[in-house]
């Protein structure tokens, strides 16, 4: 796919040469393109290497704990599935007992603090207490359904980051989209021809290039120019 120029300064116009000398002219949107390179490249850091070939997510300690109320059902939930968290780098330190309180509804409710979570996230999550607490209650039902994750293999050098984000939490995804999203490449911003190859290259080298992190297509063709 070669470069013409950018359209309006939200697109790239690029053409292919086909098998028959036509070419095709394609649109790609500079926001789509720029939010799916971004948030390939997080994929890639989420996860760190401890030796030979074994992978680990990349975690963080929180400056301070962040608490998590939890009804004795979803307590009782995550317990069993500690280990599954843990391998996700959802780690709590200290858990109260059921909270004192007056009626049934504040009795049955127990209480954790986040102590770590993974480094791609953990800045979100610490400014933004509502959305963290929802991610580890919507995980927890959402592995009531999907018993098969709490068994996956380990994470390893040998399986794409793809794979290795199999049964990753809902919102941690969320978070990575949001986090691509606000740090790429907006429409009316100008791109000289060299900054429009640089997108257009590393788009190329995207497991996904043709949707952004929310599903968007990042390019479309508009025209074939038949030569004689």
């Amino acid at each position: 796919m070669v470069v013409l120029f950018q359209v309006y300064e939200k697109f790239v116009l690029c053409k292919i040469v086909r098998l028959d000398k036509s070419e095709l002219l394609v649109l790609v949107d500079q926001h789509a393109a720029d939010e799916r390179v971004k948030l390939e490249n997080l994929f890639q850091i989420f996860f760190i290497r401890i030796g030979g070939n074994n992978l680990i997510v990349d975690v963080e300690s929180l400056p301070f704990p962040i608490e998590v109320l939890l009804t004795r059902k979803e307590f009782d939930s995550l317990q069993e599935v500690q280990g599954h968290f843990q391998r996700w780098g959802i780690r709590w330190k200290s858990v109260t007992k059921e909270l004192d309180g007056i009626g049934s509804h504040v009795a049955d409710m127990c209480s954790i603090h986040l102590t770590h979570l993974p480094r791609s996230i953990a800045s979100r999550c610490i400014h933004d207490f509502d959305t963290t607490r929802e991610l580890v209650k919507r995980h927890i039902y959402w592995l009531e359904e999907n018993r098969w994750a709490i068994h996956l293999q380990p994470f390893s050098c040998h399986r794409t980051w793809e794979q290795n984000l199999t049964g990753c939490p809902h919102g941690f995804i969320e978070v990575l989209n949001s986090r691509a999203c606000r740090s790429a490449i907006m429409f009316n911003d100008i791109l000289d021809e060299q900054k429009c190859r640089q997108l257009i290259d590393s788009l190329s080298k995207c497991a996904n290039p043709f949707q952004c992190a929310h599903g968007r297509p990042t390019t479309a063709p508009i025209a074939i120019i038949q030569r004689k």
